[in-house]
């Protein structure tokens, strides 16, 4: 498996921007033979900390929604990251994956209980459970592969 790992200049409080710039990698990395790719964290909006109001976006806005198109696209896996997600008047660092079928799935890794959940937003698809031995294989590097925090 070919996988590329995306850094760019993310431009603060840009989303259009930092989306073209995100569109143009992931182009290129499908055409070089990429399966997978891995963006930065809050790569749509950057640090903006002060205008996460006018930031964050559900999981039906525009960076989740282009994530899927080139996924589907290319028949890409992408691990987006992160982005900054609003919910229930909250503000998240949200990682989230989408497989080469446009399929959404938050990430949501339990440390203490030793849990990693993927939840499909489709409830087509059950939520993928690994834990104890089955979280053996899989590598937990900090927060930068899974995890959904407060962002204050």
């Amino acid at each position: 498996m070919k996988a590329s790992i995306i850094q760019f200049d993310i431009i603060a409080g840009d989303i259009a921007t930092n989306e073209k710039k995100a569109a143009y990698y992931i182009e290129k990395a499908a055409l070089e033979g990429a399966e997978t790719v891995v963006l930065p964290e809050l790569w749509n909006c950057g640090y903006d900390l002060p205008n996460l109001p006018n930031l964050a976006q559900n999981m039906r806005g525009s960076s989740i929604r282009l994530l899927q198109k080139l996924a589907k696209k290319h028949h890409l896996f992408i691990f987006g990251g992160s982005i900054a997600e609003k919910k229930n008047n909250k503000y998240y660092n949200t990682a989230v994956i989408i497989d080469n079928e446009a399929t959404l799935k938050r990430v949501e890794y339990f440390r203490n209980q030793n849990l990693l959940l993927l939840k499909a937003e489709n409830p087509k698809y059950e939520t993928l459970t690994y834990n104890n031995d089955t979280l053996d294989q899989i590598r937990i590097l900090g927060k930068a592969v899974a995890f959904q925090s407060d962002v204050r």
